[in-house]
């Protein structure tokens, strides 16, 4: 019996270790990133890049905030290019003054890491922003990995990157 019980067992691993390795067996190939799972839980992109951004100022107030736009894009994956998940949750946080999260206003979406005509009320030409990915209130990944990336509306736009 005892030979019987080491080959089941010696079986049940080579599965569980080939259901590892084979991409799609256990929701996809592991990412390089800094989280574990599919690459589309990592926010990173080539070069540490994980987003792309472009802040534009709408209005110009002499008294008063002033209105912005924000379009924002995650990129997944080691190189950038992974598409998102259906069941992962991207969250887009905006800081209008500081950098403290506390105060980040969050843009949840399912399966989506593009958003659009975001409207930001302020009186200075800087937010800071950072995202997060998650499932079930589980996060798997945030980026920056620190604080949040400043961003700056300019006469043709503020552009960057989560680095």
């Amino acid at each position: 019996m005892r030979k019987r019980s080491i080959g089941v067992s010696l079986a049940t691993l080579t599965v569980a270790l080939v259901a590892m390795l084979v991409p799609g067996v256990s929701g996809g190939a592991p990412s390089t990133g800094d989280t574990n799972g599919p690459g589309c839980r990592d926010i990173n992109g080539p070069g540490g890049v994980g987003g792309q951004f472009n802040y534009t100022q709408t209005s110009f107030n002499t008294t008063g905030p002033n209105t912005f736009n924000l379009n924002a894009q995650l990129l997944l994956g080691a190189d950038g290019t992974d598409a998102p998940c259906k069941q992962v949750t991207y969250t887009l946080y905006v800081i209008v003054d500081g950098n403290d999260q506390a105060t980040a206003t969050a843009y949840p979406q399912d399966g989506n890491v593009q958003w659009t005509g975001i409207t930001v009320t302020d009186d200075d030409p800087n937010i800071c922003v950072y995202a997060t990915t998650s499932h079930n209130g589980k996060v798997f990944d945030t980026a920056p990995d620190a604080n949040c990336l400043v961003v700056t509306a300019g006469t043709t736009g503020g552009g960057g990157g989560f680095v």
